[in-house]
């Protein structure tokens, strides 16, 4: 399963500075790992659901750190001056993730299988993104 998620890693242009570029693109590859690999994801979507008191404690570990290593990477190298400056950046950060990490759920719990995910999946991602920069970035970075 961290093979597969590196090969994520390995496709980003992790220079893009652009918060919302860099989340668009991680979005695209991993709907191409998605369907390359559907097996390994599902295997995970199927661990998180675990409850067998010898493993869950593992398995949820490795999950976050897995999110965690993923938002960090994600961040670097952010150009935080696109930002308005009348926002609390931790704040604003916290309201991507979230959204990040909340669609990605909805979604994932909504498919049998990672085979099924549709091309709508990135234009929905698309809108949160672009309702997020509106509201996050100064007018002319828009």
């Amino acid at each position: 399963m961290v093979e597969v998620i590196n090969k994520i890693y390995d496709e980003v242009d992790w220079n893009e500075t652009d918060i919302f570029k860099k989340m668009k693109a991680i979005g695209l590859v991993k709907f191409k790992i998605y369907k390359k690999f559907p097996q390994a994801f599902n295997f995970l979507k199927s661990a998180t659901h675990e409850n067998a008191a010898e493993v869950k404690s593992e398995i949820n570990k490795l999950y976050k750190d897995l999110i965690a290593n993923g938002l960090e990477r994600g961040y670097k190298n952010i150009d935080w001056t696109k930002f308005r400056e009348d926002i609390d950046i931790e704040k604003t950060i916290n309201i991507i993730n979230w959204t990040i990490l909340s669609f990605a759920e909805q979604q994932r719990d909504k498919v049998n299988s990672f085979e099924d995910i549709g091309m709508e999946v990135l234009d929905e991602w698309d809108e949160y993104f672009n309702i997020m920069k509106r509201c996050f970035y100064k007018e002319e970075e828009q």
